[in-house]
C-alpha cells in the first residue's frame, strides 16, 4: 500500500506538532497546516486522502474546509475535531461527510487509529475506481472489435460455437424481419 498522505489544519500550534510527529512515525506523510486558507493552498497544490480539521478556526471554519475539499476530491476522508461536546455538532459533521469526529481533548491513539481507518478506506475507494475504469476501458475496446454488433467474452471452443449460432441467428432474424416488413 502506498503511503497516505494526511493533512492537519487547527491553529494550535502544539496539537499539530504533537499529532504530526506522531502520524509521521506511524508511517504517513504529514502536511501541517495552520489554518483553512494554507490547507487549501497546500491541497490545490497536492491532494491528500486523509483531512484532520479543527471545526473552529478563524475565518473558514473546518465545516466550509471539509465542504471545499469535497468537491474536489469527494475520495478525501475527513476526521473533524471539535472542543464543543454537542451531539449536534458530531451529528452535523457526520451528515456532511465527515468519516470521523472527536470531541477535544482527543484520545490520540484512537485518532490514529481512525486515520489509519480512514486511510485504508480511502485506498480501497481508489483501487475499487481504478478497477471500474479498467473494466470500463476492456468492454469498450470490446464493443469496439465487435463493430456494433454482438460481442462475447469467452475461450472455450463449444463456447464460440454457441456464439457463432447466436450470431448467425440474429442475422436470420433480422433477414426475415427485412423480408416480411416484421
Amino acid at each position: 500500500m502506498t503511503k497516505t498522505r494526511v493533512m492537519i489544519v487547527g491553529e494550535e500550534e502544539t496539537s499539530r506538532k504533537l499529532l504530526k510527529g506522531g502520524l509521521e512515525r506511524e508511517g504517513f506523510e504529514v502536511v501541517a497546516c495552520t489554518g483553512a486558507a494554507d490547507a487549501e493552498t497546500r491541497f490545490k497544490a497536492a491532494p491528500v486522502g486523509v483531512l484532520v480539521t479543527d471545526a473552529a478556526m478563524t475565518g473558514k471554519d473546518g465545516f466550509a474546509l471539509m465542504e471545499w475539499v469535497k468537491t474536489r476530491d469527494p475520495l478525501c476522508r475527513v476526521i473533524l475535531v471539535s472542543s464543543r461536546p454537542e451531539k449536534e455538532v458530531a451529528i452535523r459533521a457526520l451528515r456532511w461527510g465527515a468519516s470521523d469526529y472527536f470531541e477535544k481533548p482527543v484520545d490520540t491513539d484512537a485518532l490514529v487509529h481512525a486515520i489509519r481507518r480512514a486511510a485504508e478506506d480511502h485506498h480501497a475507494e481508489e483501487a475499487k475506481n481504478e478497477q471500474i475504469a479498467a473494466l470500463e476501458e476492456r468492454a469498450s475496446r470490446a464493443e469496439g472489435s465487435a463493430g456494433g454488433g454482438t460481442w462475447f467474452v469467452s475461450r472455450s471452443p463449444s463456447m464460440n460455437q454457441v456464439n457463432e449460432s447466436i450470431i448467425r441467428s440474429e442475422e436470420h432474424t433480422s433477414e426475415l424481419q427485412s423480408r416480411f416488413g416484421i
